[in-house]
């Protein structure tokens, strides 16, 4: 039986669990490049750029799946849930660590000592296992556009990392402050930590509701969750 370490890495699941994971095929993922341009890569829905746009998926974001061939400069991927066409291939490439995971996962849902299913993969862990962690989404964000996650809580200033305009599993760290006219809130996604609008995510009692009940269960490590320390971001 597997024995993976459980560790807090929370918001990688807005992903993971969105990939579907063939049993007779390890799956390759991919990563965008640090210096994609416009801070990401367009997604559309065809191989043409004047197709409707689906998502942007923002710099150094990983949990990219390719999907079939290339079409001439066209590659159809799938990403946090959404499927569609870029063009830049050359912005994302290999990662490694995010694709043993998933052989991680696969082999322990085929352990047959492995009885809770559910627990394989990224498994969320808390010092009080019954603290409810309230997830939120972005809102109100044109579709495409992205979310700047900021250092401090202002206009301008160095951002940490950009959230696309349907993200998820956002969690508030309970920090507020009012400035420029907005009131800004802290707040963790993508295993960084950084200041937002608050007036852009809501709450979700629905991931919620999913997000504590797959915590609360696999907090009696019956299952098993791989070893995420290689992907975790610098601070």
């Amino acid at each position: 039986m597997f024995n993976y370490k459980l560790l807090t890495f929370s918001t990688l699941i807005l992903a993971f669990f969105s990939l579907s994971i063939p049993a007779s095929a390890a799956v390759d993922i991919y990563k965008v490049s640090d210096y994609a341009p416009n801070g990401g890569i367009k997604v559309y829905a065809q191989p043409k750029i004047n197709s409707p746009l689906v998502v942007t998926i923002p710099s150094n974001s990983s949990w990219v799946k390719k999907i079939g061939l290339q079409q001439g400069n066209w590659q159809r991927i799938a990403w946090n849930g959404q499927v569609g066409w870029i063009k830049e291939i050359n912005s994302i490439a290999l990662d490694r660590a995010a694709s043993s995971i998933t052989f991680e996962k696969k082999d322990c849902e085929h352990d047959p000592d492995v009885t809770n299913k559910m627990c394989c993969g990224i498994v969320e862990t808390t010092k009080d296992p019954n603290k409810v962690v309230k997830i939120y989404s972005v809102t109100g964000l044109p579709k495409g556009d992205l979310l700047t996650i900021n250092e401090k809580p202002r206009r301008g200033g160095r951002i940490v990392l950009r959230a696309p305009h349907n993200a998820t599993w956002l969690m508030k760290l309970n920090k507020k402050q009012r400035k420029d006219g907005v009131s800004w809130e802290k707040v963790q996604w993508g295993g960084r930590k950084g200041w937002i609008d608050g007036s852009k995510i809501q709450y979700s009692p629905e991931l919620t509701a999913v997000n504590d009940a797959k915590r609360k269960e696999c907090n009696k490590d019956e299952g098993c969750a791989p070893d995420l320390s290689a992907l975790k971001d610098k601070k």
